[in-house]
C-alpha cells in the first residue's frame, strides 16, 4: 500500500478501509472507537482479520510489557463464550486491535513514528 491509495477489505458484511499517510497528515490523534492510526513502520508481517488463536498477547503499556489475550479477556470480564466471535487485527500473534476497542501500545503513533496506517472499521448494521 502506498501512501495516499486506500484500500478496502470486506468480510462478513463489515469493512475495514486501509490508508497510509505522513505524520504530518494528523496533528494530534483523535480518540474514535472505529478509527485507529498505526505506526506502519511497526509491522512485522501481514496484517491478518481473525478470531483469536492460542499465544496471541498484545501490548499493555509504554513499556512493552505483554499480556496474553486469554488474559486480557478475562481482566475486562468478557464472557467466555462470546471471546471466540471477537475480531482481531493481528500482525503474526501480536493482536494490534480489538476491533471497536483497544489496540496494542506497541503500535501506537509516536515522535519515531514516519508513516501512519489508518484503519476504519464499518461494522454491518
Amino acid at each position: 500500500l502506498l501512501k495516499g491509495e486506500k484500500l478496502e477489505y470486506m468480510w462478513n458484511g463489515d469493512t475495514l478501509t486501509f490508508s497510509v499517510m505522513n505524520t504530518e497528515c494528523l496533528q494530534n490523534i483523535p480518540q474514535n472507537k472505529y478509527t485507529k492510526w498505526f505506526d506502519y513502520g511497526k509491522i512485522k508481517s501481514n496484517i491478518h482479520i481473525r478470531t483469536r488463536k492460542k499465544g496471541d498477547y498484545l501490548t499493555i503499556n509504554s513499556s512493552n510489557q505483554k499480556k496474553m489475550l486469554k488474559a486480557y479477556f478475562i481482566t475486562q470480564k468478557v464472557p467466555r463464550e462470546e471471546r471466540d466471535s471477537i475480531w482481531l487485527m493481528a500482525d503474526g500473534s501480536h493482536v494490534m486491535w480489538i476491533l471497536g476497542e483497544r489496540i496494542s501500545s506497541f503500535y501506537k503513533v509516536s515522535e519515531a513514528t514516519e508513516n501512519i496506517i489508518e484503519i476504519e472499521y464499518i461494522r454491518r448494521t
